[in-house]
């Protein structure tokens, strides 16, 4: 296996989300956040793997075979001296 770099297509997918006022913690807001449907996914393409957001990814609930998102929690994920991941071992489907 080598190396492999992935280019933005342009388009993000992302989960649509509302938020309600809840209540305050010393004068600031919290919101009840509320998830809805995921929107600006492409249509399924022959041949394309689409990656997304492990929320994006999750939010599609395994309906989408040709959407990943990175495997960011594996423990072979490698971190610089910042703890930022600078590469991942692959990819997770839900």
């Amino acid at each position: 296996m080598g190396e492999v770099t992935i280019a933005p297509a342009g388009t993000v997918a992302r989960v649509s989300a509302s938020f309600v006022e809840c209540g305050a913690i010393e004068g600031h807001p919290v919101f009840k956040q509320e998830f809805g449907p995921v929107v600006d996914l492409p249509d399924p393409e022959s041949g394309v793997v689409l990656v997304v957001s492990a929320i994006v990814a999750a939010a599609l609930k395994g309906s989408r075979p040709d959407v990943v998102a990175l495997a960011t929690g594996h423990p072979a994920v490698v971190r610089d001296e910042q703890g930022r991941i600078a590469s991942v071992p692959g990819f997770v489907t839900t």
